[in-house]
């Protein structure tokens, strides 16, 4: 696991996760999120985490829109999928089921709270 400081404590998440600072700087925000891709030629979903200055439940479509950007840039065969209107955003239990059935292709986020502890991660507040 890797930790990521951010305002008032850190995040703890996979090595294998790919950082995003697109729409906000880590150290400066007290919120992260993760966007997930599970596809047929990647079973092994592959996550990105990002920071937000506000909750992530809250994003403006231009905030969601600058991070999915940013993952096209790393990881450019989400593009795709991206632009046929992949992502999903349902309520917590109907993405992990989504997941753990591996139907079809998903791209979704979620927030990394005290709470909420999607792939392993989670927040630590100091």
């Amino acid at each position: 696991m890797k930790k990521i400081e951010i305002r008032n404590g850190y995040v703890q998440c996979p090595e294998e996760w790919v950082v995003l600072e697109a729409i906000g700087l880590a150290k400066e925000c007290e919120h992260a999120g993760v966007v997930y891709v599970n596809t047929e030629a990647n079973k092994n979903e592959q996550c990105f985490i990002f920071f937000s200055k506000e909750c992530i439940h809250k994003l403006s479509n231009d905030n969601v829109r600058a991070v999915l950007d940013s993952c096209k840039e790393e990881y450019p065969a989400l593009c795709p999928l991206i632009e046929e209107g992949m992502l999903v955003y349902p309520p917590r239990i109907r993405i992990y089921e989504l997941l753990a059935k591996g139907e079809g292709e998903v791209i979704g986020y979620n927030s990394v709270d005290k709470q909420t502890y999607p792939f392993d991660a989670m927040v630590v507040i100091d």
